[in-house]
């Protein structure tokens, strides 16, 4: 039995049952060589193969350029497939589904009879015609799984950190989405998403670290296309970001002393003294040797997105936790309720700490929150996966799985009685 969770950044996969997945591969996909799963490998080939179409376009085909052209453009189109976004599952639906049999089949070594559980997005689950279409195309593709379920990550996440309920602020690689969660089922009026995540802070750190991308771009010389060697890029990017990454004080912001004491009595701003000496012995270099350093300000800057408001007039991630909150039954909202940050942005030094301060700043209630540690991040950014699989484990899960034989009979009925409440 297994358990996978999709994105747009990461496909983690494993068996029911463990707690950590057994690999984790980037969501993207070479149409010449579906088979790769390491990040090089797959530009590699997807650079390959379109200089191998630009040879063939190269030869004489007439006067209109003929056939060479036509492959030139279509491999150009295809050779390089981000997966796990709505379009692309839209314009892919083929490749989705080789990509998830080649997983199942071939990394995890399961049958076709091994039962499926899905992890999604958790705006996917908001569209009954998505979760419909989706069912139908994974139980009709042949070898692929007999039985189906998908969890939301907001429940899986609140599984994992050992809560029934909980208000889930997940952070993910496109998408920030805040869900309240009640004895393991989502309340669906309270689910919240903007469209800004860990790319938009990649996309200002590449901003910021330009100067490095052409020693960057010099040491993978094999990766002949613009396309490759920008992905490449963007990833070196992405691990200079975890390395510096972290959120400005919300004090320091407002244009007052950010020094201040914790319930010890222990200087703040010793703490982030500590911090920073941390960072700076980080010996970070670019490809030619030169070294890669950023202030504490510029190196937090980019993560103010999140606490901003968006093009679309939605607020800032503690603005949204705020609404979620007051959008519980009254009495609900007496008890300290606990909060859960997950997702990779969670994890940035300086995040929880910035997220309650502007929580505070909002309602009152927070400052008992504050006492009572009801607000916890998310250790691993695998605990989505984990909770799925800890919940597809229990004996209890296997009135919910959707057979084939079931949609056979039922259609798209089923789901309302065992997926849609």
């Amino acid at each position: 039995m297994v358990v996978v969770e999709v994105g747009t950044y990461n496909i983690r996969s494993g068996y029911i049952g463990d707690v950590t997945c057994t690999r984790c591969v980037r969501s993207l996909r070479s149409a010449a060589a579906p088979e790769e799963v390491d990040l090089f490998s797959i530009l590699y080939s997807a650079s390959r193969s379109l200089d191998d179409a630009a040879t063939v376009s190269a030869l004489p085909n007439g006067e209109d350029g003929g056939i060479g052209d036509a492959v030139g453009k279509a491999a150009e189109l295809e050779a390089l497939i981000p997966l796990w976004s709505l379009r692309q599952l839209e314009r892919h639906p083929d490749a989705h589904m080789d990509s998830l049999r080649r997983m199942k089949r071939d990394v995890l070594e399961c049958t076709e009879q091994d039962p499926l559980c899905l992890v999604l997005p958790e705006v996917w689950h908001e569209r009954v015609d998505v979760m419909e279409a989706l069912f139908q195309l994974i139980l009709d593709t042949p070898g692929l799984t007999t039985a189906l379920y998908c969890v939301r990550p907001s429940v899986a996440w609140t599984f994992s950190s050992g809560a029934a309920s909980s208000i889930v602020l997940d952070v993910g690689h496109s998408h920030t989405t805040v869900t309240a969660v009640l004895d393991g089922y989502a309340l669906r009026h309270s689910v919240d998403t903007v469209p800004v995540g860990g790319d938009a802070v990649t996309a200002q750190y590449r901003e910021l670290l330009a100067k490095f991308r052409p020693a960057v771009e010099t040491a993978a010389p094999a990766l002949s296309q613009d396309f490759a060697r920008d992905v490449y890029w963007n990833d070196w990017v992405s691990d200079v970001k975890h390395c510096l990454a972290r959120v400005l004080p919300f004090r320091a912001l407002s244009g007052t002393s950010a020094v201040g004491t914790d319930n010890t009595g222990t200087s703040k701003s010793t703490a982030a003294t500590a911090a920073s000496e941390a960072r700076l012995a980080l010996d970070l270099q670019a490809p030619d040797g030169s070294r890669v350093q950023l202030d504490e300000c510029k190196a937090g800057a980019p993560f103010e997105i999140f606490f901003r408001g968006t093009s679309d007039q939605k607020g800032s991630v503690a603005s949204m936790i705020a609404t979620c909150k007051r959008r519980m039954d009254p009495e609900w909202q007496l008890h300290t309720v606990p909060h859960l940050l997950a997702g990779a942005g969670s994890l940035v030094p300086g995040f929880r700490d910035r997220v309650l301060e502007e929580l505070k700043a909002q309602d009152s209630s927070y400052f008992r929150y504050e006492r009572d540690g009801a607000m916890s991040v998310a250790q691993t950014t695998d605990g989505a996966w984990a909770g799925a699989s800890m919940a597809a484990s229990s004996s209890s899960f296997e009135p919910l799985w959707v057979t084939r034989g079931e949609w056979a009979e039922e259609g798209p009925s089923v789901l309302h009685r065992k997926l849609f409440y």
